[in-house]
């Protein structure tokens, strides 16, 4: 006869009902060969259980010590504009080289992307990186002048919010 993996612990008279026919000396051994067996696969699913609650605490440790460490040592997040709006009398895109405010044509504003607006002179309170909160079309217009004023009206309705500087720390 062949140990057979048990689905519980028996005591001997249980197991020995189970298999009448055999004799005694032959029931024994195969009793203890079995019973052996199940508490090594017992004892193997204890430590498989313990393995992995060791290494579910150990990753949660370590994501707790990270989290920790970009909150304690000044680790923040800095944002990175989407495409530039509107810069001086420079515009640039790194995909298209157009630029958002000024231009010919219509530009889509998609919620929840970022774009930086940097003007030289008036305005400057304005340079920073913004969020899009209301998808809209945005009319390009050549002149410079005419698409801060264009920005200005844009910022007035809640199109879109400053979330950070220019170099990207949030606001």
């Amino acid at each position: 006869m062949i140990p057979q993996l048990w689905t519980r612990g028996l005591e001997f008279i249980e197991w020995r009902q189970l298999h009448p026919n055999l004799d005694d000396r032959e029931a024994e051994y195969l009793y203890n060969a079995e019973l052996k067996m199940f508490q090594n696969y017992t004892e193997e699913i204890i430590n498989q259980i313990q393995n992995r609650q060791a290494r579910l605490t150990g990753d949660l440790n370590n994501l707790a010590a990270d989290i920790s460490t970009i909150l304690t040592e000044g680790g923040t997040f800095m944002y990175k504009a989407d495409y530039v709006g509107f810069k001086g009398q420079t515009i640039e895109n790194p995909n298209t080289g157009v630029g958002a405010f000024v231009g010919s044509g219509t530009h889509l504003f998609r919620v929840g992307d970022l774009f930086s607006f940097d003007t030289k002179g008036n305005g400057q309170e304005n340079n920073g990186i913004y969020k899009v909160l209301v998808e809209t079309n945005q009319t390009q217009f050549t002149s410079p002048a005419i698409a801060v004023v264009q920005f200005i009206l844009g910022l007035n309705n809640n199109f879109w919010e400053k979330v950070a500087v220019l170099g990207g720390t949030p606001v």
